[in-house]
């Protein structure tokens, strides 16, 4: 389990890197190369293009982070359901579910608060999505499963939600943002310089 942490740890920072360098680099370029427009702003020449450039350079960089959080975050989750589904879901059942009666959730609060806080967000979003360990408590009560058969079953059950797929890193969303920072500046000075 340590090993598929590390590397879900190892994407989230990765995610937020990528995000924050391209936030930083593309608006520092942007304000160096439209200098000009964010200057008219100061000597009172074409104030409006100014104005446009001058918050395209200092919001983006907040819209950038800001879907960096949620962009790390699904990338994490990925890595650690893409690659570790197995080590996961024992992770989870021997953490959570007390050893001598598996229909029972343990002491859950306590025990999500001593994770480090990569795990506390992954583990959230999994409890969230797939209601985990009321599945493994459905289960248990239905059949007297050993735990390795109850951890057989919920790998079936976590494998069928189809939700993690849809997280798969990709580049569109760095893309997409980077066309419309790039973009707003761009149009701007088209249409008003």
């Amino acid at each position: 389990m340590i090993g598929t942490l590390a590397s879900a740890t190892f994407s989230y920072v990765w995610r937020w890197i990528l995000f924050g360098v391209l936030a930083l680099g593309v608006n520092i370029g942007l304000g160096v190369y439209y200098f000009d427009n964010i200057m008219g702003l100061l000597r009172g020449s074409n104030v409006l293009l100014g104005v446009i450039t001058l918050g395209v350079v200092l919001i983006f960089p907040f819209v950038w982070l800001y879907k960096a959080k949620e962009e790390a975050l699904f990338s994490a989750l990925f890595n650690v359901i893409h690659e570790g589904v197995d080590e996961v879901v024992e992770f989870i059942i021997d953490t959570f579910l007390t050893d001598d009666n598996r229909t029972t959730v343990g002491n859950y609060h306590e025990v999500l608060k001593e994770q480090s806080k990569t795990t506390q967000r992954v583990l959230g979003v999994i409890f969230d999505k797939i209601d985990f360990l009321e599945e493994a408590q459905r289960l248990q009560s239905e059949h007297d499963y050993s735990d390795a058969q109850l951890k057989a079953k919920m790998v079936e059950y976590v494998k069928s939600q189809d939700l993690f797929e849809q997280w798969e890193p990709t580049l569109f969303t760095p893309l997409i943002l980077l066309i419309l920072n790039v973009g707003v500046v761009v149009v701007a000075t088209k249409l008003l310089g």
